[in-house]
């Protein structure tokens, strides 16, 4: 097995013309977005994932005493619809 060592030194980025060339012919690195989702949207996909009945049923399951064990999943679930 050999190993090939890399001279940092010697590799060169893109020169500015080269990178503004680049950025004319191919336009910006981004993929293309079909659609934008509105809230209710991400909602509505977030509760047809199974995960999303497992949270409710365990929270359902907790005795009342602790209710912040089951809650409390489900607060960060409708925290991550933001995201």
């Amino acid at each position: 097995m050999t190993v090939t060592v890399l001279d940092l030194n010697a590799v060169t980025g893109l020169f500015e013309q080269e990178a503004l060339s680049l950025l004319k012919q191919d336009g910006y690195n981004k993929l293309p977005s079909i659609e934008t989702r509105n809230f209710l949207a991400i909602a509505w996909n977030s509760i047809q994932a199974p995960i999303f009945l497992l949270l409710i049923g365990s929270g359902v399951i907790f005795p009342k005493d602790k209710w912040r064990c089951g809650v409390l999943p489900l607060v960060f679930w409708v925290f991550s619809l933001r995201i």
